[in-house]
């Protein structure tokens, strides 16, 4: 259906066009960084950009109960797909 430019009455018409869609999974991978504060007992050095895959990870590399390991907790418990620095 397309929508006629010489149509004069109020409406709210819409087109959509799906030439340009894509089928499956996305084509884009996505990162995430979590940025925060680590305790001393945590064993990675401070400002190193790590790949964290679990929160117990989390809690080796910045020290349980640290700011970054709660953030890392928290993440994880919502989404596991995308990958965190």
């Amino acid at each position: 259906m397309t929508i006629q430019s010489d149509l004069r009455v109020p409406i709210f018409a819409m087109e959509f066009d799906p030439s340009l869609a894509t089928d499956g999974p996305s084509i884009l991978r996505y990162n995430a960084l979590l940025i925060g504060q680590r305790l001393s007992t945590g064993i990675r050095p401070q400002l190193k950009v790590d790949r964290v895959t679990s929160p117990e990870q989390g809690e080796l590399f910045y020290g349980l109960g640290s700011q970054l390991a709660l953030m890392i907790r928290a993440w994880f418990e919502n989404n596991r797909g995308t990958e965190l620095y």
